[in-house]
């Protein structure tokens, strides 16, 4: 999986888990901590730090492997 894919893969999801749980992008953003830019600079190929995207997915509810995609044999193939 390349870097490119995550960056998709990551903004997607996040909006994917948000709308599954009826939780407002803007109250995701409070609650853990970040910015309401930088959802959408992830939009135009921002990738935020490991730390944001742990906060993100703690709050969700999900494993950060979720947010960016990962499955399966593809943690030992990241470009």
């Amino acid at each position: 999986m390349d870097k490119e894919t995550i960056k998709a893969n990551l903004e997607k999801n996040i909006r994917a888990e948000c709308q599954k749980r009826n939780i407002a992008l803007e109250a995701l953003c409070k609650r853990s901590g970040i910015s309401p830019a930088m959802i959408y600079n992830m939009r135009n190929g921002f990738l935020p730090s490991i730390d944001k995207i742990t906060a993100i997915a703690e709050y969700c509810g999900v494993s950060v492997d979720d947010l960016i995609g990962f499955k399966g044999k593809e943690h030992n193939q990241i470009k």
